[in-house]
């Protein structure tokens, strides 16, 4: 129940502490403006364009020019470099952000995850609390992209890459068409990847015995990867307030591993695994306002076919995936209260999904037909009970939040959530957030009906002898599994106090207390072989030689995080100002005054006549000015801390509660960290940029079996680097004598700056076969580099002549 979600009070007091001394900074400057008189205050407010739903301020947010300074190019590779900034310890893991446009829903992430960086005018990172405004579930950030109003530029991108230990090699292939007007945008966009594959015998791979296997050059570490992508963004108003969205989507990727040498009648074979993945997909986006209330509907239609082919043993496998998605989604404000508006919004979907697939193995079929149907109902009301005259004034403004989710799931049943909060903030100084969240949640298809399958000569880690085996593996569905249950309570601190310095302070207290929860047995441990003793069979000798990894339902787990996150970012450098007022984006489409000889809106001639001479010497005047514009520098810090207090799990009901932060583990990856940092500094100036990403995860250790020698498996810790640097070839003075290079970018990105990999050990120094450093980590240091060039419209000169 809810009433049973609590938190440890010395783990939270700082939080307490240090909003009491924000709250105390605010009410002395408060003081300050009142012995002035309040009657020589003014205070304006603005919102923002393209801002979300709400009075929710951004944790963050980022400007063009901050933008520009990651080096990035497109939405994904800017996601990537927010990392961790963008996840959210209130979900179930996994999931991507939510993606707004303008502040309003996308059609998927799909919509928007090739646009070029230069067409973003702002980016906000918001709190999950934001999403129950839109519809969604409060279990991941927000993320809104406010693009510029005009823009137009073909982009196109060619980069190579490999690893400095070698193999793995690729290059990648991509080009990119994009118009927006306003609300008007259309864009293209295709792309082409190319992998090598890895073997273990390009790697430091042993065996049990502790020489290399006989058959490394015969087994993959990473597969080859051939992809194709195709993306297309139709997207247009159609009435006043209203447009809608079509985005559709192609992918076909193939990928060819090799898995070893099978014995066989006529000797040995090499046993190789082709699988061809081809995914289509269609989303539709309706939007607009009416008498008041802003309202969304979205159509998603998904296929995906997957056939997998493994010769040498005589396996293949087809499956087909469809789904099929609608939604409606409304939020209005229906009632004027002493505070404020009350907000609501109410959301309706409805779904479905089939699973066709035949798995054959030495000619006998497997055949699973799985279908499941969903209907979502879900409202969320936010209620502003207090408002002082000036919201940046202290008391500031507070406001209650209440949202409920039913979900009703064909092969599972109905399922509830229910969630209820307070916001608290004084403009961007100050705010917090806490809320409650109890839900329940489904297994997945695959899950509850999958095919069962035995697949033989999986290697597996066995902890209890301490030994890596191959055994049978058992995958499939579990007809047995119910739902499970989550009750998240959550403390958010949000700060900037400093008025005139871009500088942000971001703190999360987050306590979750599952029951019920579905997982499956990567691997065979002592604890686990206790609680479900039919899932592991072994040999006379005591060698396991079967594993059945389906998922099941363990007793509960709780898990407590502090997640803490600065972010810093100042000019460096001169910063010129513009020229004159940039309505639009680099790329064309801005607005541009009238040049000398052009015709006005008005169609009437430039009064002045100036000579060719004057006139020259006025643009290049301009394009100094431009281009001193486009050189500013900024400079970038941001940290961001985690820190594990408590992660528990109970596997059945009478069985001892394991520490997952103090020696016990249940999942392949190993023991948990419980301290994570990553600090990413970043500057550029006249051009030139990089950024260098420090990650470092702390030391940890799995107790190891009591029968076994080797004792406990210490994890050291791990710091790894990552650079990026860049050059933005047409911001250069030379430059102007190679037009091409024009908006041209060379940047090279180095992963795992040192090749540092993850060390595990035992008592006696040695290292697990199972976690060899190479195989936690095939790769190693990786490099790429790539080439980037932005055209955009040519521009007509004075006269309308081609120039």
């Amino acid at each position: 129940m809810i009433s049973n979600v609590h938190f440890s009070f010395p783990h939270v007091a700082w939080l307490v502490l240090t909003m009491g001394v924000l709250i105390s900074d605010i009410a002395l400057a408060q003081q300050s403006v009142d012995e002035m008189g309040l009657e020589e205050v003014v205070i304006t407010s603005r919102r923002e364009p393209g801002a979300v739903i709400g009075d929710i301020t951004p944790e963050f947010q980022l400007s063009a020019q901050e933008i520009r300074a990651l080096g990035v190019g497109s939405v994904s590779e800017l996601l990537v470099a927010l990392g961790p900034q963008l996840s959210s310890n209130r979900g179930r893991g996994g999931g991507r952000p939510i993606v707004l446009i303008n502040g309003v829903r996308a059609s998927g992430f799909a919509e928007i995850r090739d646009i070029p960086t230069e067409a973003i005018l702002r980016t906000d990172i918001l709190p999950e609390e934001v999403a129950l405004k839109y519809g969604y579930r409060a279990d991941q950030r927000v993320i809104n992209f406010v693009l510029r109003p005009r823009f137009q530029a073909f982009t196109s991108e060619v980069g190579a890459r490999g690893t400095t230990e070698g193999g793995r090699e690729g290059i990648d292939l991509g080009g990119n068409w994009l118009r927006i007007q306003r609300d008007d945008r259309l864009q293209f966009d295709l792309k082409a990847r190319r992998e090598e594959g890895l073997l273990e015998s390009e790697r430091s791979v042993v065996g049990a015995n502790g020489q290399s296997n006989a058959d490394a050059a015969f087994r993959s570490l990473s597969p080859t990867v051939d992809q194709l992508t195709a993306n297309v963004v139709l997207a247009k108003p159609f009435s006043e307030g209203a447009s809608f969205t079509i985005n559709g989507t192609l992918d076909d990727t193939r990928q060819q591993s090799l898995l070893g040498l099978r014995p066989s009648p006529t000797g040995t074979n090499p046993l190789r695994r082709d699988v061809d993945a081809r995914e289509g997909r269609l989303s539709g986006l309706l939007q607009g306002t009416r008498s008041g209330w802003r309202w969304s509907s979205s159509l998603n239609a998904e296929r995906v076919d997957s056939t997998t082919e493994t010769g040498g043993e005589a396996i293949a496998g087809r499956s087909k995936n469809d789904s099929l998605e609608i939604d409606l989604v409304a939020n209005g404000a229906p009632l004027d209260l002493p505070a404020g508006p009350l907000s609501l919004t109410l959301t309706a979907a409805a779904g479905t999904r089939n699973i066709d697939s035949v798995s054959t193995r030495l000619g006998n079929s497997i055949v699973s037909d799985l279908s499941r149907s969903q209907r979502d109902a879900q409202f969320n009301v936010d209620v502003p009970v207090w408002r002082g005259e000036a919201e940046q004034a202290a008391p500031g403004a507070l406001g209650a939040n209440f949202n409920y989710a039913v979900e009703d799931i064909s092969d599972v049943g109905s399922l509830r959530t229910l969630g209820y909060g307070l916001t608290w903030s004084v403009a961007r100084k100050l705010r917090l957030i806490l809320s409650v969240t109890d839900e329940e949640g489904a297994p997945s298809m695959q899950q509850l009906g999958g095919a069962v399958i035995s697949t033989p000569f999986t290697r597996v880690f066995d902890t209890t002898r301490n030994e890596t085996v191959d055994v049978t593996r058992i995958t499939g569905g579990n007809r047995l599994l119910t739902p499970d249950r989550r009750e998240v309570f959550k403390i958010g601190v949000g700060s900037r106090p400093l008025e005139d310095i871009d500088f942000d302070i971001n703190a999360d207290y987050v306590r979750t207390r599952s029951s019920n929860i579905i997982s499956g047995l990567p691997l065979a441990t002592p604890d686990l072989e206790n609680a479900f003793p039919t899932r592991f069979q072994r040999d006379v000798s005591g060698r396991l030689t079967t594993l059945d990894a389906r998922a099941l339902n363990l007793s509960g787990r709780d898990r407590e995080e502090l997640r803490f996150t600065l972010n810093l970012s100042r000019p460096w450098g001169p910063q010129p100002e513009a020229p004159f007022p940039q309505r639009g984006g680099a790329g064309g489409g801005g607005s541009r005054p009238a040049m000398p000889g052009t015709q006005t809106p008005s169609g009437t001639a430039s009064a002045s006549a100036e000579d060719e001479a004057a006139r020259r010497a006025r643009m290049a005047q301009i394009g100094e000015r431009f281009l001193a514009f486009a050189r500013r520098g900024s400079a970038q810090f941001t940290l961001t801390y985690t820190q594990r207090l408590e992660d528990q799990i109970t596997l059945a009901p009478g069985l001892p509660i394991l520490d997952l932060l103090d020696g016990d583990s249940l999942f392949d990856t190993g023991a948990a960290a419980r301290h994570e940092l990553e600090v990413a500094v970043g500057a550029n100036r006249d051009g030139f940029g990089g950024r260098l990403v420090t990650n470092w995860r702390s030391s940890s250790h799995v107790t190891g079996s009591p029968s076994a020698q080797q004792g406990d498996f210490k994890f050291a810790s791990l710091t790894t680097l990552n650079l990026r640097v860049f050059a933005d070839l047409g911001l250069q003075p030379w430059a102007r004598d190679y037009p091409f290079l024009r908006g041209a970018r060379v940047s090279l990105v180095i992963g795992n700056l040192f090749n540092e990999r993850q060390s595990v050990t035992v008592r006696d120094g040695t290292v697990p076969v199972i976690y060899q450093p190479d195989l936690l980590d095939p790769q190693g240091r990786t490099l790429r580099l790539t080439f980037r060039k932005l055209f955009f419209p040519a521009f007509q000169p004075p006269g309308g002549r081609a120039g």
